[in-house]
């Protein structure tokens, strides 16, 4: 560990194994911080200056309002493709359609690929795990994928399995991202991490643009919320890992109904509020063959 014992020389060779470090200083050079540990960020504990490109990818100044910068965590993202394609008409998994002559999966990961996410854990149907290795992670060069599972019969059987595959520490980041959202961005991304460190928990949302009626079982408009109130939620949804996990274990043990998202899972069972990160109206989820044409007309207006 000559890398690490020179980031760290009061440290024993064998508590680099169990723990990040923090460096003291301004990071001037990263060239030790890097040597120490390749595969995880450095926080650092006053503002950092003259930082490369490639160091600003290694690198993750964590800063609060206060300009003082915390611990270090790591940031992990499960990608949901377990989808059917049942409401697509087709016979290939929608995940798997391509938009602009890609699959939808991959321009999720892409958006992943190019953030500032440490991995990702990639649900997918049971027995497509060979496919997705050879024709989409290989194929199209992802690298930030560490695992790739089997997803369970409900949605969030399988958020378990990803958070079950995520294995960091209970101060780290998670984004749970819906896979056939192809147009997360990486500014997204990035402030859904900011938030969740911020707050706990937080989803990407955009306003509504219509007004929203409450309609009884004939089929009666008996309420008009305040449209300025109403918004629509989108993924990644991000939470502190152990925040995340407690509710997932408790809705286990007392499943309770109407429960359709992962922000619903922390503020019912864990009373946390989730904060509303600003989306966009570009980040659709594809669902039936008409959200395929307007995925298309959004990809060509961007290139």
């Amino acid at each position: 560990f000559p890398g690490a014992k020179a980031c760290h020389p009061e440290r024993s060779e064998g508590s680099f194994r169990e723990q990040r470090h923090v460096i003291p200083g301004e990071a001037k050079d990263l060239s030790r911080a890097k040597a120490c540990h390749p595969g995880r960020r450095h926080v650092i504990l006053s503002e950092a200056k003259d930082l490369t490109a490639g160091d600003e990818k290694i690198l993750r100044c964590a800063q609060n309002d206060n300009k003082q910068l915390g611990e270090a965590f790591m940031v992990s993202a499960i990608l949901l493709a377990g989808g059917s394609g049942h409401r697509m008409n087709s016979d290939t998994a929608k995940q798997y359609l391509e938009v602009g002559g890609i699959p939808l999966i991959v321009h999720a990961l892409r958006a992943f690929e190019e953030s500032e996410a440490d991995s990702v854990v990639l649900v997918v149907r049971e027995g497509d795990e060979s496919y997705v290795r050879s024709e989409i992670l290989d194929r199209y060069g992802i690298r930030k994928v560490t695992a790739v599972v089997p997803g369970g019969k409900e949605r969030f059987d399988s958020v378990w399995e990803g958070l079950r595959a995520v294995g960091s520490a209970a101060d780290d980041i998670v984004l749970i991202h819906d896979g056939a959202r192809p147009f997360v961005s990486p500014e997204m991304i990035h402030a859904s991490i900011d938030a969740a460190r911020k707050y706990g928990a937080c989803t990407v949302a955009v306003p509504v643009k219509d007004t929203i009626k409450v309609v009884d079982g004939e089929g009666f408009g008996i309420d008009t919320p305040d449209r300025s109130t109403l918004y629509q939620v989108q993924t990644p949804q991000s939470f502190r890992l152990s925040l995340i996990l407690e509710a997932h274990r408790r809705f286990r043990e007392d499943p309770r109904p109407g429960i359709t998202d992962d922000t619903m899972l922390v503020e019912e069972y864990l009373g946390q509020k989730c904060y509303m990160v600003q989306g966009g109206y570009e980040n659709l989820k594809v669902t039936t063959p008409e959200d395929i044409i307007l995925a298309e007309a959004l990809l060509a207006r961007t290139q």
